[in-house]
């Protein structure tokens, strides 16, 4: 079933208001960011019971550095169990040491770990793809590699602008013939503006063209969007209406 939901825009806008706004503008989901034991939330004390008797459902965004995971998986699984969740957006990554072949295998060994262990809960959980100057979980090769091990709770999440930013339309191609996505990230950007700034702005202001990765690349999509997109709130409902446009081609 097609479910779009979108992020919460930056910390300075609340908490409550921001699931608000998503659910009285018909968002199927809202994603949430979690990072080092933290539920990045706003003017509200306590979050987690928010999200519990939120009136729309809500999907949270870990991002989970190599260091993270002896730390924090356990307190993660808590929070998962605690608002009886059954998906998860598990975005791993690697800055606390250099990027390497070595520091690469041993990031998917701990996101395998850490997956067999949601496995036994019966939460999905969608792995995120990065942009290519992280290094890992990135080519097709490591999803390769990854994908053979990883146990069959495991989906792959596509972050489009990771891809698209280098207007990268093969490699696009090549991961989804490999591994079709069960969620997507999506927003626009413009050629190489990623990294710190990581540009994500409104569906159709930028280079990346979705009517070619919906009806070519990912035709019939029926699974998780995400918008990423952080700028008004007609901007964001405009963007959501375009997609949803495009992906049920009206």
């Amino acid at each position: 079933m097609l479910r779009i939901g979108r992020n919460l825009r930056d910390l300075d806008c609340p908490f409550v208001d921001e699931l608000e706004f998503s659910y009285e503008n018909n968002f199927d989901i809202v994603q949430v960011w979690y990072s080092k034991g933290k539920i990045d939330a706003t003017y509200i004390e306590d979050s987690l019971e928010y999200i519990k008797n939120s009136l729309i459902p809500v999907i949270i965004h870990a991002a989970m550095d190599i260091s993270d995971f002896d730390e924090y998986e356990d307190d993660l699984i808590g929070k998962l169990v605690y608002l009886n969740h059954k998906e998860l957006i598990l975005h791993p990554m690697i800055k606390s040491e250099l990027v390497t072949a070595e520091s690469s295998r041993r990031l998917e060994e701990k996101v395998i770990i850490f997956a067999k262990k949601l496995e036994k809960l019966n939460i999905t959980v969608y792995v995120e793809n990065n942009h290519k100057h992280m290094k890992c979980f990135y080519t097709l090769s490591q999803w390769k590699r990854f994908f053979k091990s990883a146990p069959k709770n495991v989906e792959l999440l596509l972050d489009v602008v990771h891809v698209m930013y280098a207007d990268d339309y093969e490699e696009m191609i090549k991961l989804v013939n490999f591994r079709r996505p069960k969620a997507l990230h999506i927003a626009d950007t413009i050629k190489g503006k990623i990294g710190k700034k990581h540009l994500h702005i409104p569906i159709g202001r930028g280079i990346i063209d979705f009517n070619r990765i919906f009806n070519e690349i990912i035709p019939n999509y029926n699974d998780l969007v995400i918008l990423e997109i952080k700028n008004t709130d007609k901007n964001i409902i405009d963007s959501r209406d375009k997609i949803r446009d495009i992906i049920v081609k009206k």
